[in-house]
């Protein structure tokens, strides 16, 4: 039997005489929540009261009502700890879980028979690959309690495609169209998420994967906690030994004299584990023996994995986050967000944030950064080309007051909105207030890849960090404060640029003649100037026609006229060549070898992949072809259907000699968020299109025509391969999305 490990939390079981299941979330609206695992108050677009009596006489007690008056389309409430770990005597694959939610539509309800209210599993966090049930308004009987029901097996990987190792529970209000009024919508009751566990007696859980992440050298050594569980009904585990394995095992230890360890029926044990190495730089990797009394699974084996990394060296993004100027100098001024000298972390200022009354979200920003802020937006930092695909590390330092203070509950983090879009942003430093110790300084850290694509779908030019401070349960009476100090937030230094070597300057012929070292792949530009004190020599003008130089290693020579200048002064610019194209249709030369799989609609009229010119005279779907006039789309005069898998499948690329490419498309999307999605799959066209690998699993929402690109995996090189956009519809709404639609497919090579 496979085990899982994930971090210890209070759990409630269950036990029956075979089996047994552990609640991990809960909520009732009459008591605490278990282990704080309770509900929130949900986003802006629904406000959750959770004072409210049970309309009716059914014994419900105290329950929640559900208002959807802020007019956004989806509303959503979340469990107060929102990943929440999968418990470590629980076998992905294996056991399984139920989700239930009791629901009352009122009478007066002021949701329509369109909307819909639906339970969603995100695994990993992740919303591919979820687990979801929705029912429309309409399907429940008023002034009735009803229970809505999730249940399966838990999935061996989350939407992540890792290891599962958590859960996101969602309760989602789907207000479709979005006109619904001021009022209870709904009222919901007895929430509640639980998981089964093996039947083994005992039973030893335990992770597949362990992994201690990165350890920056010179930092001395890393310390995991390893958690084993026992989830036996009765019967102690004796865990007899641990014994270390695998090509790196001498980096990584054990505490001497843990073993034989003893663990009580339904407990768990931790055992420190030690990284410590002193070798070079990358990944180690060992295993973990671990033999007990387990009468299935007598030695259970847990991969170790660690990297060492070299000492992070950046460019800070962002000036005054000491606050030493003794204001809050280059932040947005802000009432809520005030410069403090008592209490800090160094020097002589800080800053103190302090939340509003009745105010679920509050942020502090910046205002003039550094590197200079963009032109048209003093709390957005200008991200260069230079910049895309850096590290970035995250620092901050977080006291919490003993009195006074925000709540356990509530949270803090930092969120990078990449071109200023809240889609796809990067969420860092999320920290829960109750793990803050009180009335000392915490620091919390991250690092990211700065992405080249912003969350609006064009290349990255900015970032808008702001520092986002929740009160859970919208419940703080105002006034209580946490404060900050020390951020920082810091990119990788960009490399040196490459210093050419000029091997030969001189006449001949009457002509100057300019040699120097080159290299295969690279490209080569003159720029030239008749004064010195012009800016940096990379912001010359270039020297018509000497640019784009094909590189002839192991020298380039230019041969130019003789200026007439009594002076001027030349340099070498050297620049990758870019990718070669070895496919390309813009589909303006007909269907061509595209072909299409429309045999499965759902709906009439059918969804399918349609060729030619979009119907501009219609309010959906894009208005022409991203360029000129014909491309595929999912019904080009018409929404798209409901209940449908349909395909589009490009001709046979040749790959059977390159060993890199990179898949570029257009496309624009109006897809139902969560529900309906496109998919990318490369496909062995010597294999009877057999697959190779997903490119992309799950495309959905809306964006303008924006270019996808994506490198192809090792399994897709050396070979003939086809690609297919597959759309998939459910059967709830899919109508009132026009769906998919494709131009100007192009591969290159490098």
């Amino acid at each position: 039997m496979n085990k899982l490990l994930l971090a210890t939390l209070l759990l409630v079981p269950v036990v029956s005489a075979h089996a047994a299941t552990l609640v991990i979330a809960d909520e009732n609206f009459d008591t605490a929540p278990v282990s704080g695992i309770g509900l929130n108050a949900g986003n802006p677009n629904v406000a959750l009261t959770t004072t409210v009596g049970d309309p009716t006489s059914s014994g419900h007690g105290n329950v929640a009502s559900a208002d959807i008056e802020a007019g956004g389309r989806w509303g959503e409430v979340r469990t107060q700890t929102q990943n929440i770990p999968i418990p470590v005597q629980s076998s992905p694959g294996v056991d399984t879980f139920s989700a239930s939610l009791d629901v009352y539509i009122p009478g007066d309800t002021t949701y329509a028979e369109t909307d819909r209210i639906g339970s969603i599993l995100r695994w990993n966090g992740s919303n591919a690959n979820n687990n979801q049930v929705f029912r429309a308004w309409d399907s429940f009987t008023t002034d009735t309690w009803e229970t809505i029901t999730l249940t399966g097996t838990l999935p061996v990987n989350g939407g992540d495609g890792q290891p599962l190792t958590s859960v996101v529970p969602i309760l989602s209000f789907d207000d479709n169209p979005t006109d619904a009024a001021a009022g209870v919508a709904a009222y919901i009751d007895n929430f509640q998420l639980e998981v089964s566990v093996p039947d083994d007696d005992p039973n030893l859980g335990a992770p597949l994967v362990f992994a201690f992440g990165e350890l920056t050298q010179g930092e001395g050594s890393l310390v995991r906690t390893l958690t084993l569980g026992n989830s036996g009904a009765a019967n102690t585990l004796t865990i007899s030994g641990g014994t270390l394995g695998g090509p790196d095992l001498a980096v990584f230890s054990l505490p001497d004299g843990i073993f034989p360890l003893e663990i009580a029926s339904g407990a768990t044990a931790d055992i420190e584990v030690t990284f410590a190495p002193s070798g070079t730089f990358g990944l180690y990797e060992a295993t973990i023996d671990l033999a007990s009394n387990d009468q299935n699974d007598p030695v259970i084996t847990v991969a170790l994995n660690a990297t060492l990394v070299p000492p992070f060296n950046g460019e800070e993004l962002i000036i005054n986050g000491n606050f030493e100027l003794g204001s809050l100098a280059r932040w947005r001024d802000n009432g809520r967000f005030t410069h403090v000298s008592d209490p800090v972390h160094a020097g002589s200022g800080a800053a103190e944030f302090n939340l509003a009354g009745g105010a679920q979200w509050g942020e502090a920003r910046l205002d003039t950064t550094s590197p200079p802020a963009t032109l048209d937006d003093p709390q957005a930092i200008a991200i260069t080309e230079e910049m895309i695909g850096k590290k970035y590390e995250y620092s901050a330092w977080y006291y919490r007051p003993a009195t006074g203070g925000m709540a356990e509950n509530d949270t803090v983090r930092t969120i990078l909105r990449w071109n200023k879009s809240n889609s796809n942003n990067h969420t860092v430093g999320l920290l829960m207030v109750g793990d803050i110790p009180v009335d000392t300084w915490t620091q919390v850290t991250a690092s990211g890849v700065i992405p080249a694509v912003g969350g609006d779908g064009f290349p990255t030019t900015s970032v808008v960090p702001l520092w986002s401070f929740q009160d859970v349960g919208s419940d703080a009476v105002g006034g209580e404060v946490i404060y900050i100090d020390d951020v920082s937030l810091q990119i990788e230094a960009p490399p040196p640029p490459p210093r050419i070597k000029i091997t030969a300057f001189g006449l001949e012929g009457g002509n100057l003649s300019i040699s120097w070292e080159s290299e295969t792949g690279m490209l080569y530009r003159l720029r030239s100037e008749t004064n010195l004190s012009a800016p940096d020599p990379a912001s010359w003008p270039a020297f018509d026609p000497f640019e784009d130089i094909e590189a002839t290693p192991p020298i380039n020579t230019a041969s130019i006229p003789l200026p007439v200048d009594r002076e001027r002064f030349f340099v070498v610019e050297q620049y990758p060549a870019p990718p070669a194209r070895i496919y390309f249709d813009d589909f303006e030369s007909g269907q061509g070898g595209w072909t299409v799989d429309n045999t499965v609609p759902g709906d009439t009229p059918a969804t399918m992949w349609e060729f030619g010119a979009p119907d501009d005279t219609l309010a959906v779907g894009p208005a022409a072809a991203h360029s000129g006039t014909n491309c595929f789309g999912t019904n080009l005069a018409d929404n798209a259907g409901l209940n449908v898998m349909i395909s589009l499948v490009s001709p046979v690329v040749d790959l059977t000699t390159q060993s890199g490419a990179t898949l570029n498309f257009a496309h624009f999307r109006d897809i139902e968020a969560l529900f309906d999605f496109g998919r990318v799959r490369i496909l062995d066209a010597d294999n009877g299109d057999a697959e190779l690998a997903v490119l992309e699993s799950a495309i959905d929402g809306f964006a303008d025509w924006e270019i996808f690109s994506k490198a192809l995996p090792p399994a897709a090189l050396g070979k003939n391969v086809k690609f297919e956009f597959s759309y998939v519809a459910d059967e709830i709404n899919g109508s009132s999305f026009p769906g998919w639609y494709i131009d100007d497919v192009e591969v290159t090579v490098p």
